[in-house]
Parts: structure tokens; sequence; C-alpha cells
């Protein structure tokens, strides 16, 4: 059997931003205070695989962004950091992606457009594309 190997370097970008808002609790071990719903018992279930493998590096930058959530360049090491996990646990990687996307919670793009002649250019590897026209639409490949 095949397994879905995600995108490492697109799925950390959507796991930091996911785990942003709750890191300061959840690296206080209160991931039960951040909430009911269908996104936060993900983001539970992601800690629940996560959090044994903090460890070294990708730890101390963890509660760096915990401690100052609001610093990018805090937030780019911790990315960095987990890419170089993930890289480093595919099984972790493909556990995550497939809580995430069960869940369907990721990094949401809006772009519009408007006017005649107006383009929104963008790419996509996995997941899915929602769109909405509410006039005309051409495609041009």
């Amino acid at each position: 059997m095949h397994s879905h190997i995600p995108d490492v370097s697109t799925l950390v970008i959507s796991l930091k931003e996911l785990l942003l808002p709750y890191l300061p609790l959840l690296m206080e071990g209160a991931s039960k205070g951040i909430g009911e719903g269908a996104g936060k018992i993900a983001i539970g279930k992601i800690w629940e695989k996560l959090e044994p493998l903090l460890k070294g590096d990708v730890r101390i930058a963890a509660e760096q962004v915990a401690a100052k959530p609001q610093s990018e360049s805090r937030q780019a090491v911790f990315q960095e950091e987990l890419e170089t996990l993930l890289n480093e646990n595919p099984d972790l990687a493909k556990a995550i992606d497939r809580i995430m996307a069960e869940s369907n919670i990721g990094t949401q793009i809006n772009q519009f457009s408007t006017g005649n002649g107006a383009q929104t250019i963008g790419q996509v590897s996995g997941g899915k594309v929602i769109g909405n026209v509410a006039s005309h639409l051409t495609i041009n490949e």
C-alpha cells in the first residue's frame, strides 16, 4: 500500500500557523485548556503526537515562541526546527497531515479579483481548492 507523503515545507507552515495561538498553553501542558470544537480537538491530537518528540533545539524554539508569540524571528526558528523534526520523522509528518486533512484544517487563503481582465494566480500542492465565481469565468492554461 502506497502511503501519501506530505510536502513537509507546506505542512510545517500550516502547522506553525495552527499551533501559534495555542503554543503558550500547550507548552505549559494545558492542552485541555484550548477549548472544544473540531479544530481544537485536532490541535490536541496533533500535540499528542508532536509533544513527545519536542526535544533539544525544537523544544527550545517552541518555548521561545510560547514566551513571545508575536516575534517573527522566533516563529521563523520554530518553523525551521519543526521542518527538521518532520523531515527526520516522516511517520509523524504523515500522521499530522492526516489529522489536518480529516479535520479540514490548515492554511486558508482568500484572493479577490474584480474587473475585466483581472487575474488571480496561485499554486496549490496537495489538499483541496474551493472556488467561488460570482459572474463569468475564463480559464487559460
